[in-house]
């Protein structure tokens, strides 16, 4: 059975070159997890279609030779643990018959690595495009609540809000929007 989350950490490991398991990224070791991530996203893409046709171990042979001349044709030569975490990862992926899960792993190698280098990822929904002091006083205010080195955030422009912001962290969701004080009150008043 597939589990990306162990994969992820396994993966982590390797691009940060710790022998065991990986309690926190300084931002170099975050640098080369990124970039590894980017690598094998970008094989997981450009290979999956033909695995897809071709399926089993001799199409996991094609693709790795593929790969390895298309890597080879762009002038890497090797010795960025990323990049070759990443190579190695895609073709561990296609030789188990796990290459449907490759989207999964990303996805999971994104959000641990950023908890490891203290990344806290965000979600801000406004009615209109945030002014950059609004996000700049919530950064600040993030960091400070929350204890973590920095934080990412994702805007999406949501009309129906009409004032204020929602914002999701993980899976908390806090709403400070207009929308969502007249459905408070919507339901104090039903109750």
């Amino acid at each position: 059975m597939f589990a990306p989350d162990r994969w992820a950490d396994a993966f982590i490991a390797v691009c940060a070159g710790a022998d065991g398991g990986v309690q926190s990224l300084d931002d170099a070791e975050y640098a080369v997890v990124r970039e590894g991530l980017a690598v094998l996203h970008a094989l997981y893409t450009a290979s999956g279609r033909r695995f897809l046709q071709e399926r089993g171990l001799r199409s996991a042979r094609k693709i790795q030779a593929m790969l390895e001349a298309a890597l080879a044709k762009s002038g890497y030569g090797g010795g960025s643990r990323g990049v070759d975490a990443a190579v190695s990862t895609l073709f561990l992926l296609v030789k188990k018959q796990y290459f449907k899960h490759s989207g999964s792993l990303c996805t999971a190698i994104d959000k641990r690595s950023k908890e490891l280098a203290g990344i806290l990822d965000v979600t801000v929904e406004t009615p209109s495009e945030a002014a950059a002091g609004f996000l700049e006083g919530l950064k600040t205010a993030l960091i400070r609540q929350k204890g973590v080195k920095n934080v990412e955030f994702e805007q999406k422009t949501e009309p129906e809000l009409l004032g204020g912001y929602r914002v999701r962290i993980g899976g908390e969701r806090f709403d400070y929007s207009m929308a969502g004080e007249i459905n408070r009150l919507k339901k104090a008043l039903q109750a």
